[in-house]
């Protein structure tokens, strides 16, 4: 990749205007302006930074990085990301050991920036790609501050398996003893039937080939796909001694080509986009965590999105709503670290595949998908929400009010009717448009990202059969898996960018949003006594933050994923724009 100078200028200024706008807004840093319209923020030795910026509903800053300065005595006005943070050092108390790892994570970052900005500046207009085209092409986590870091990953890694290079691949595939593997596959298949809708014919007349080859009966063995760079990094050093031992028997590359969507981990088909999406394994350390693939819901995660497809056929309110079922999964362990009862989880998850339905086998004809994380990316200045309002012909709160009762209400829906909590950041909601207005949402991810309700409503007795398995929350934790899931990490922004596009007020789009919320308590008032549990009218709501975890946690292993933290509450924007001008005993609206 050719570095050129005004691009590696942009992407530094871009990644010190979110950091200080994220860490401003999980109170890590303070900034300050005299009138509203201009900023600053003072760090030591006589250096300040400088910017334009206005402030959301949500205590948040929209920055406009092209203004963004730093102010010196020495007159360096350069904007460069990591003296930046080492300005700022003292105030996030991170220790040597972990800032150096996340200076590590910063330049990959920044590298990934690169590939990003160059890609996009050869692709068409954002909002005509598909929904695979634009996993290629989008930011990453909007609230993480290093969302590209990709720790592992060498210069040829990036270039192969990247979605900003928009390469496609293959996979290794391996063949597993039965007795040694976790598997999970939906009552209707056999695994034939599943590898048939994986790869064409001769494909897969391939891979039973190999199998023969290496004379492996097909009634003792399974075989499963890895990531090329999980075999050759990770697998083939591992599990050594299953291969010795023949427990694993690696068959080769075989199969359809993929390229990776924004998680990394997750591959779609580029022959047939209909075909089975693929999860695996990836041990490479991105935005949170380490992205591998736990063996805790294999089994079971087949039977749980069947259940929840059937609750959303048989509930009106939930018709066009519609699950990308996981169909099947493969998870081998590596017996050596399963031993160890505390072991770095990394090492607990290094060999696993999902096979999840693809969003395109299931749109109507006039029916296309977008991933809900696409809605706040600006192309050429203006967000994909405010150009798909722009094509709809329908006036922004129109469309708002579509948006509100095709996503925000089924997803309330299945917290307050059934207890079930779906963790819906902008990858895990894809959202169905017809003419760019909103027609339905897929809801994708219940392995680790589907909770339920700590009490005993009949609805859960659905649930019974998978025992202890699903975490289990109290009503008013679960329902940030919408608060903070949705509204915080999608609306945040979306909200932000129709009000910067189209003068449309925030006041006005969180109105909108809580009538239809209201609506909705109107229509059901049976189940008050439930979703007044879950405080969506309530005045502030809790500040949970992430990146304040980094830097209070490092580097270091562990034996669980981290979780997140809190900072002080937040005014509630429902609450702000419409529950606190309601009267109490006017009726819904």
């Amino acid at each position: 990749m050719t570095v050129d100078h005004d691009d590696w200028g942009l992407v530094q200024r871009r990644v010190i205007a979110k950091a200080i706008a994220e860490l401003a807004y999980e109170q890590v840093i303070e900034v300050e302006s005299p009138d509203g319209a201009y900023w600053s923020l003072k760090v030591d030795n006589g250096i300040s930074y400088a910017f334009g910026a206005w402030q959301t509903i949500w205590d948040f800053l929209r920055i406009d990085a092209q203004s963004l300065r730093r102010i010196a005595d020495d007159g360096d006005e350069e904007l460069d990301a990591a003296r930046f943070y080492r300005e700022i050092r003292p105030r996030t108390r991170m220790s040597d050991m972990t800032f150096a790892n996340f200076i590590d994570e910063l330049q990959r970052t920044l590298y990934g920036d690169l590939l990003l900005l160059q890609s996009r500046n050869d692709s068409p207009s954002f909002a005509d790609l598909s929904d695979d085209d634009m996993q290629s092409l989008l930011e990453g986590h909007p609230k993480i501050l290093l969302n590209k870091g990709r720790v592992g990953w060498g210069k040829e890694d990036w270039s192969r398996y990247s979605p900003e290079s928009r390469q496609h691949f293959a996979l290794n595939w391996i063949a597993v003893r039965n007795e040694c593997l976790t598997r999970g596959l939906s009552a209707d298949l056999s695994w034939t039937d599943l590898l048939a809708k994986t790869m064409g014919p001769e494909s897969l007349d391939g891979l039973l080939s190999a199998m023969e080859r290496e004379q492996l009966p097909r009634n003792a063995y399974t075989p499963m796909p890895v990531h090329p760079w999980q075999w050759d990094n990770v697998v083939a050093l591992h599990h050594l001694a299953a291969s010795a031992r023949r427990d694993i028997v690696s068959l080769g590359i075989h199969g359809d080509h993929y390229r990776p969507q924004t998680s990394l981990r997750t591959l779609s088909n580029i022959g047939d986009p209909r075909r089975y999406q693929i999860k695996l394994s990836l041990s490479v350390l991105n935005t949170s965590c380490i992205r591998g693939i736990s063996g805790q819901y294999i089994d079971i995660a087949p039977a749980l999105s069947e259940k929840l497809q059937t609750i959303c056929e048989q509930d009106r309110v939930l018709v066009r709503t519609r699950c990308l079922r996981d169909r099947a999964g493969a998870f081998v362990a590596q017996p050596d670290y399963h031993a160890v009862p505390a072991a770095p989880y990394r090492f607990l998850e290094t060999l696993g595949a999902i096979w999840r339905e693809s969003p395109v086998d299931h749109l109507a004809h006039n029916e296309r998908c977008v991933p809900a994380a696409a809605l706040h990316q600006k192309d050429g200045g203006r967000s994909l929400a405010s150009t798909l309002i722009s094509r709809s012909a329908l006036p922004a709160s129109a469309w708002v009010k579509c948006y509100a009762q095709e996503v925000i209400v089924p997803l309330y829906h299945l917290q307050v009717k059934y207890g079930i909590g779906l963790v819906a950041h902008g990858q895990n909601i894809t959202l169905r448009l017809i003419d760019g207005v909103p027609s339905g949402i897929f809801l994708k991810d219940f392995q680790g990202d589907l909770r339920l309700a700590q009490d005993d409503r009949p609805e859960l007795d659905a649930f019974a059969c998978f025992g202890t398995r699903l975490t289990r929350l109290p009503a008013q934790h679960l329902i940030h898996d919408l608060l903070t899931g949705h509204f915080v990490t999608v609306l945040r922004f979306m909200s932000a960018c129709l009000a910067e596009d189209d003068a449309f007020p925030e006041t006005e789009f969180y109105r909108i949003v809580a009538c239809a919320i209201d609506e909705y308590h109107a229509a059901h008032p049976e189940l008050a006594p439930r979703w007044s549990k879950l405080g969506l009218d309530m005045p502030t709501i809790a500040r949970v933050v992430v990146n304040r975890v980094r830097f209070q946690i490092g580097y270091g292993d562990s034996d669980a994923r981290p979780l997140p933290t809190l900072g002080t509450d937040l005014q509630n924007p429902l609450f702000l724009s419409y529950f606190a001008r309601k009267p109490s005993d006017e009726p819904s609206v």
